[in-house]
This record gives C-alpha cells, sequence and structure tokens, in this order.
C-alpha cells in the first residue's frame, strides 16, 4: 500500500532522474534511423494523437503493487485545455485522478477524502529542438549526467507509464547496442514493434532486472505491453494494455475538478 501512494503523489511534483549510463548512441545491427524513430517517438507521444482512452494492468513485484488503471486523457494539441482523467483499483484501493488543465484533484473514493492542486502557472510549451534525442541527454557544469524531461501538460500520473513513457525512452533506449527491434506484430488493433534489451548496471539494481520487452505503438510510442525479467527468466515488472482508443470524443464532463459532495480534504503535512 505504501509504495502505491508514493507512485500516486508523483503526479503532484516534478521529478529529474539522474542518468548513470550515458553511452555512445551507436548500433551495430543496421536498424538506427527505425530505432531514433521509435525512441523520438516514446519521448514525445503526445505530439502524435488528440486524445485517449484506455485501460491497463501494472504489476511490480518487487514493490508489491497490482493495480488496474483506467485513463481518459486529451493531449490539448487542437487549441483545447490538455486534461485527463485517471482511475486507480485494487482490492486495497481506489483513486480517481482529474486534471482540467488547471487544476488537479485526487480523491480517494473508498475513504472519501481529496486533494486539490493548482496547476494554471505550470503551462509550457516545449520548443521543437528541445524534443530531439540529443537534446533529452546533457551533463551538468560538473559533468554529472543528466535526463532531460519534457514537461509533462497532460499530468496522467500512472497512466503516463503507456501513454508519455519519457522516463522509461530515457532509461531502457538510452544505449543502442543494448536494445533491438525484433519484431513487429498487431496488438489492441494496432501495429507495434517489439523491443528486446538488455539493462544496464544501475537498473539491474534498480529494478532488480536483468532484461525487458516492450511492445510500443509503432505509429504514436504509446507502450502496450512492458515485461521485465529477473535472471531467473521471472518477469518482476509488468504492464499489459487491456484496451486503448486514439482520437475519439471524450466528453469534457469527465475531467470536473468539482469537489465531491461528503468529501473531507486531506490537511496537508
Amino acid at each position: 500500500m505504501k509504495h502505491i501512494l508514493k507512485l500516486l503523489a508523483l503526479t503532484f511534483v516534478t521529478l529529474l532522474v539522474i542518468g548513470f549510463s550515458l553511452a555512445d548512441n551507436s548500433s551495430a545491427d543496421g536498424n538506427l534511423e527505425e530505432k531514433k524513430d521509435i525512441h523520438y517517438k516514446m519521448l514525445n507521444t503526445v505530439d502524435y494523437f488528440e486524445s485517449v482512452k484506455g485501460n491497463f494492468d501494472y504489476k511490480n513485484s518487487i514493490l508489491d503493487v497490482d493495480v488496474n488503471i483506467d485513463y481518459k486523457v486529451k493531449t490539448g494539441n487542437s487549441n483545447s485545455k490538455p486534461s485527463s482523467k485517471v482511475v486507480i483499483q485494487n482490492k486495497e484501493i481506489s483513486t480517481e485522478h482529474i486534471y482540467d488543465g488547471e487544476d488537479i484533484i485526487e480523491k480517494n473514493l473508498k475513504k472519501e477524502t481529496y486533494k486539490k492542486a493548482d496547476m494554471a502557472k505550470r503551462k509550457v510549451k516545449i520548443k521543437d529542438k528541445n524534443k530531439v534525442i540529443e537534446a533529452r541527454y546533457q551533463r551538468k557544469d560538473n559533468g554529472e549526467k543528466v535526463y532531460i524531461y519534457r514537461p509533462d501538460t497532460i499530468m496522467a500520473g500512472m497512466a503516463s507509464m503507456s501513454i508519455f513513457p519519457q522516463e522509461i525512452a530515457l532509461g531502457f533506449l538510452e544505449d543502442y547496442d543494448n536494445w533491438s527491434i525484433a519484431s513487429e506484430t498487431q496488438m489492441n488493433g494496432h501495429n507495434a514493434v517489439v523491443i528486446e534489451g538488455s539493462f544496464n548496471d544501475y537498473y539491474q539494481q534498480k529494478h532488480r532486472a536483468i532484461t525487458f520487452e516492450l511492445f510500443v505503438d509503432k505509429d504514436t510510442g504509446v507502450i502496450l505491453q512492458l515485461n521485465e525479467y529477473d535472471k531467473q527468466g521471472k518477469v518482476v515488472t509488468s504492464l499489459e494494455t487491456k484496451s486503448i482508443k486514439f482520437n475519439t470524443e471524450i466528453k469534457g464532463s469527465n475531467f470536473s475538478t468539482k469537489v465531491p459532495k461528503g468529501f473531507e480534504k486531506v490537511k496537508s503535512k
């Protein structure tokens, strides 16, 4: 439970993740341009669709997390406000996270409590030159290596693991010699590329996994399925999409941040 709550709390903060193995992005398997294309799309998924709604299961045996995540998202690419609604559930929890382009409300549906944050001042438009792969891997003045995150305009919380997976793209795909595009397949009605790779030492320790497998929508860079394997070949972390639809109508009423009647505000510590 504590681990799930920590993951939920990420929707209220901006993260800067330090990279530990900025390697030469060379490739010996002859499909460098194809790799760059899918890498770029995974870093910038929200440029490739107007809206998306779907559902996936996420399991992490190391953190003891097993949840179902249902989401509805508008990117704001058509002169509308970016907005999101994400429902996270299992037998123990039921939370609802809504962003209307200005405010975020996070509701605990079981306890009937909520917390709210004003995000209107964080509207940021990223320049095209800052979207490119090379711009996302930099060094500080002291030589420390860092990953540069694109501003999260959709504020989709845990749903971003699938629909805006820049953290996975930055870390997993950094060294092109450590992964390959193994094949293409059909998944959830979409053309997907199958990526197979190995983690560097840092990620092996952090994720307690040795290898990974990604099924990525070829047109948008959205992750449809993720498997991370330990030394014994056991899946320790997985993401499995149950349904997903792009560019379908989503009613604005889904994104209301009005406080439900009877809900108690969680006091800030």
